[in-house]
């Protein structure tokens, strides 16, 4: 009987206006990431870490109600992302850090969270292609012929893949200022990569993720 009424409350709390959610609304954001990749290689005799890097993106929005509480949002802009990577072998080590920049977007699903006013949730797909991409690398150990640094533009090279197919998914809050209808917003997003990175070794991969914290306006217009 509990769990009967737990989930009538639920349903019903979904019926319920949320004003964040029940109004079109255009925006613009910008924020930081915690950007990384996620490196594997299928071998007994390297070891591999990986670091993180703080990188940045901004971009507009446009949100549209589907009922009073769950809606489509539709992002578009520009995409920093990256990470460091150390192989650790017997009689070598080396470094590698590639820095990205992509125009992407995506498709969103949110959800008003009713117990908290102001809340949404979000979740869905994302596609980015990159627009320019460096890579820097140091090694050093007799298992690779001693000390050496390469740096390289990896937008040309074959050897890179150069878009990527997102699953994001995250939470926000947002509350009008007056009744003007500008509603500045907080969200909290992480992004998993789908798409391998590097395409010339068969056992290595190298995959995006992201942990991002953005800020910006949404103007709210109809209702």
């Amino acid at each position: 009987m509990r769990s009967t009424i737990t989930a009538l409350t639920i349903f019903l709390a979904l019926l319920l206006p949320a004003r964040g959610e029940s109004q079109t609304t255009v925006g613009v954001e910008a924020g930081v990431h915690l950007s990384s990749l996620a490196v594997t290689l299928d071998s007994d005799l390297v070891t591999l870490t990986t670091e993180s890097m703080t990188r940045f993106s901004t971009g507009v929005r446009l949100g549209v109600p589907l009922t009073e509480n769950i809606g489509i949002r539709l992002d578009a802009g520009y995409v920093q992302r990256g990470g460091i990577w150390h192989q650790t072998t017997a009689d070598s080590d080396s470094e590698t850090e590639v820095r990205t920049g992509s125009v992407g977007a995506a498709a969103l699903a949110t959800l008003a969270l009713p117990p908290l006013p102001g809340a949404y949730a979000l979740v869905g797909p994302g596609y980015e292609a990159e627009m320019s991409c460096n890579l820097y690398s140091e090694w050093s150990g007799e298992g690779l012929g001693g000390p050496g640094r390469y740096g390289d533009d990896c937008s040309d090279e074959q050897s890179w893949r150069d878009s990527d197919l997102f699953l994001i998914g995250g939470i926000g809050y947002r509350r009008p200022l007056g009744d003007g209808g500008v509603m500045p917003f907080v969200e909290i997003r992480y992004a998993h990569g789908f798409q391998d990175k590097d395409v010339t070794i068969e056992n290595f991969t190298v995959l995006n993720r992201s942990v991002s914290f953005s800020a910006g306006v949404d103007l709210a217009f109809g209702g």
